[in-house]
């Protein structure tokens, strides 16, 4: 029977099977088995005396096989202790083989050494995106920031900018990403692969404030300095993708608004009545997701070869779903958070330069209080886990 599920070929598993039974010790266990054959195939190929005109394509099979067993008796069984802390769920009441308690684990396998504390490190915007923005900056990394919260001069910025005290909330005023094909338009935007409508919404009259619906929660003082600003953010936004060494990108949210006319998708609803008739409600499939972030990382690598991307998936509930009619918001954030997961593990698999962070399960799964006092914001425990899982994982020498 393990002749006809290793070898394809009848005429080799015949000839195998004549070689193995002139053997005068009969193996006495699979390992014994599997040796037996590895050795008939190297003192074939020692002797060069070809068993079967198939025998190079067949050892390969049984390569190929003996790669599926070693995968079989670690998924099976238990293993090393190292091994059993990855794959067994943590047991305190088991002791430390086993993990010990789930707060007290990171859901890291190795550390991958990516940067050190002067290599020059990028991230996106988004309220999750600025939490841990705010401490990567307080711990003292090569931060490349290009354009603060808020301008004094221009007086462009951010909804929730301090203008006495302006910070970096992500490299550029990219405002509010919250889905995946913000990174796809704001690496489109830098290198002339997309055009994006200039609209500019109205917000306040007195004084006279505006909003761009594709850079959620930036705000400008006038038409005239949207205008002027807007070739010089394209500039810095090409600049962090050619001077980052590594770039953080965190999504989170599964949900969005497209435009009737091309589908263009905005980062959020605008919140404002003149959108009302030009907007469409969208759930991201896997899909979608995977296409937005692959060209994401297509366009800005094509640009910068020695760019690392760590990708991450907020664990920030969405605040409303549009699917109120058809599901709880619970159930439809837990929907978009697997959405988002399978879409960066066939991403993050398909490239050599594009790395995950745990930051969906060390900010849930890892820690005992989720979540702030509105009981949506990450807390600060679960700021803290995600940042020690990012050291231990991507920071030279940490350990794991």
């Amino acid at each position: 029977m393990f002749l006809e599920i290793i070898f394809d070929n009848a005429d080799f598993r015949k000839s195998i099977a004549e070689i193995l039974n002139g053997f005068e010790e009969v193996p006495q266990n699979i390992d014994e088995f599997y040796l037996r054959i590895n050795s008939i195939f190297e003192d074939t190929r020692n002797s060069g005396n070809a068993i079967h005109p198939e025998g190079e394509s067949q050892f390969k099979k049984f390569n190929e096989y003996m790669e599926i067993q070693r995968e079989y008796v670690l998924a099976a069984g238990d293993s090393t202790m190292e091994y059993n802390r990855q794959a067994f769920w943590p047991n305190p009441e088991k002791g430390g083989r086993y993990g010990g308690s789930i707060y007290n684990t990171l859901p890291v396998l190795k550390n991958e050494g990516l940067l050190t504390k002067e290599t020059p490190f990028g991230s996106g915007g988004g309220c999750f995106n600025t939490m841990i923005t705010d401490r990567i900056i307080a711990r003292g990394y090569n931060y490349i920031g290009k354009e603060l919260d808020y301008d004094v001069n221009t007086r462009i910025g951010v909804t929730n900018a301090d203008p006495k005290n302006p910070r970096y909330q992500a490299s550029c005023l990219w405002g509010i990403m919250l889905l995946s094909s913000s990174y796809a338009y704001i690496a489109e935007l830098a290198y002339g692969e997309r055009e994006i409508p200039n609209i500019l919404l109205p917000v306040t009259k007195s004084p006279p404030r505006f909003a761009d619906p594709f850079r959620c929660g930036v705000i400008f003082p006038s038409t005239e300095a949207y205008i002027e600003e807007y070739p010089r953010h394209i500039q810095n936004t090409r600049d962090v993708f050619s001077e980052c060494k590594v770039f953080l990108a965190f999504i989170g949210v599964n949900e969005g608004w497209g435009f009737l006319k091309d589908g263009t998708m905005l980062p959020r609803h605008p919140g404002y009545s003149s959108t009302h008739g030009v907007l469409k409600f969208h759930t991201l499939s896997i899909e979608d997701n995977i296409r937005y972030l692959k060209r994401f990382v297509d366009l800005v690598t094509a640009h910068n070869r020695d760019i690392q991307i760590i990708l991450g998936i907020s664990p920030v509930p969405i605040i409303k779903t549009g699917l109120g009619l058809k599901q709880h918001v619970i159930n439809a954030n837990t929907l978009g958070k697997a959405i988002m997961r399978l879409a960066v593990e066939e991403v993050v698999n398909s490239y050599d330069h594009v790395h995950y962070l745990a930051s969906l399960e060390a900010g849930t799964t890892c820690v005992r209080d989720s979540y702030a006092s509105n009981d949506r914001y990450a807390s600060d425990e679960a700021q803290e886990k995600i940042m020690e899982v990012f050291e231990a994982q991507f920071l030279t020498g940490a350990e794991v």
